[in-house]
């Protein structure tokens, strides 16, 4: 069984780049998996149901249509889409997942989540997730008007933690920290930890656990294929663009 998995594509009708890469991994890439999962940040906001946009609508849809080719989509909430209910998920054939959630996958047990629980050096995010992932704030929010919700969501999403200053390999804030990652392995004991959400696509050993960071979409595309004889985490761009290095078992080569 081949599994691909993908996060922070941040997708918007306003980026089109990511958009013409997304199109390219459902068409040429996805198809030759039996399981895509969606690890958070798929799209770039999401304001509720009832203003679903026609772009979202569509991205959707297509999932549905790999669904129905017989591809399993499970879909895992980030901090910028945690408010996609189940049941919208449900109706276009993708499974919602817990934030952490387990699996044994080609004789490994993996660990999967977005990624943002292990940035324990950003309290003011972590005070924030809490509060925006309460209930009650969560119904409140999707029964307010439409211009509100637009409207805070815009001064949310402005205050993104992954700058330029992000960028730099010393920036610890929006990065997972080593205490957080050894609580989830002495919890559950993952041959494996794959996540997205702070942009920094590689991977680490820690103890006996190999954690795979998946990068954001951007000026390439990313993801990581699993099967039971190999796992390759690989970027990818359009063909009229040259191809980027890619990382294959833990080691960098140019291939495409």
């Amino acid at each position: 069984m081949r599994s691909f998995f993908i996060s922070d594509l941040h997708l918007s009708a306003q980026n089109q780049p990511v958009n013409a890469l997304f199109q390219h991994f459902l068409s040429e890439i996805a198809p030759t998996g039996q399981q895509l999962f969606i690890l958070g940040d798929f799209f770039e906001y999401w304001l509720g149901t009832d203003i679903m946009d026609e772009f979202q609508r569509s991205c959707l849809e297509q999932l549905r249509q790999l669904s129905q080719k017989g591809i399993a989509i499970y879909f895992l909430y980030g901090n910028r889409d945690f408010l996609i209910s189940q049941s919208t998920l449900a109706h276009y054939g993708i499974r919602l997942l817990p934030d952490i959630s387990l699996h044994t996958l080609a004789g490994k047990k993996i660990l999967l989540c977005h990624g943002d629980h292990l940035c324990t050096l950003d309290i003011q995010y972590q005070r924030y997730k809490k509060l925006a992932r309460n209930p009650l704030i969560k119904w409140l929010f999707l029964h307010s008007t439409q211009k509100f919700r637009h409207k805070l969501a815009s001064k949310i999403h402005n205050k993104n933690p992954h700058t330029a200053e992000a960028e730099r390999p010393d920036y610890a804030l929006a990065d997972a920290t080593e205490e957080a990652i050894l609580k989830e392995i002495k919890t559950h004991q993952p041959d494996l930890i794959i996540h997205g959400h702070t942009h920094r696509m590689g991977l680490h050993w820690h103890t006996h656990s190999l954690r795979v960071v998946l990068g954001d979409w951007h000026q390439y595309g990313n993801y990581l294929m699993l099967t039971q004889d190999d796992m390759v985490l690989k970027s990818f761009r359009l063909a009229a663009l040259p191809h980027p290095p890619h990382l294959q078992n833990g080691k960098m080569d140019g291939k495409s």
